[in-house]
């Protein structure tokens, strides 16, 4: 529908919004709570996004890929998204506990991450029903990152299987 019909019937146009990934960071070395995130915001503030765990034994695999196909990169061994990255990337036990068991790394030494907001916050308290898209927005992105990963490899993520 063309903006100009929206507009007419009162419904605003929502547009994809642009992500872009952070460079690789160590997991072991990750900030350890929300607070130094943002000095001065409550505990309860979080935001959303999509995160990539790989695993990387020498500093050079991590250029292979550039940030918009980093997904795409070999090592990645999950992609997932949440309303709250912030905590999600604190405490991640499914991904963390899964790999200290399989590479036998209890310090993560090997364990990298990447994440992506999208340039809006899925919650907007004056219309549900946009909250609603943008949600399923964020959805949308982890699974078509996801396709993109088995397209190129064959394969899901080594975590993302089960």
């Amino acid at each position: 529908m063309a903006p100009a019909a929206l507009d007419a019937m009162n419904i605003p146009e929502i547009k994809e919004p642009q992500t872009i990934f952070s460079v690789w960071k160590a997991w072991a070395s990750r900030d350890t709570t929300r607070k130094s995130l943002f000095d001065d915001t409550p505990e309860w503030f979080d935001v959303p996004g999509v995160y990539i765990f790989a695993r990387f034994t020498r500093k050079s695999q991590q250029a292979e890929e550039t940030r918009d196909r980093i997904h795409l990169n070999p090592r990645v061994i999950y992609i997932g998204q949440s309303k709250r990255i912030v905590h999600r990337m604190e405490y991640h036990e499914k991904v963390s506990k899964s790999y200290i068991d399989k590479y036998g790394d209890s310090a993560c030494q090997h364990l990298y991450f990447t994440i992506a907001h999208p340039e809006w916050h899925p919650f907007s308290p004056n219309n549900k029903d946009i909250a609603r898209v943008r949600n399923a927005w964020l959805h949308y992105f982890e699974r078509r990152l996801l396709w993109e990963y088995g397209h190129v490899h064959g394969r899901l993520p080594e975590f993302n299987r089960y």
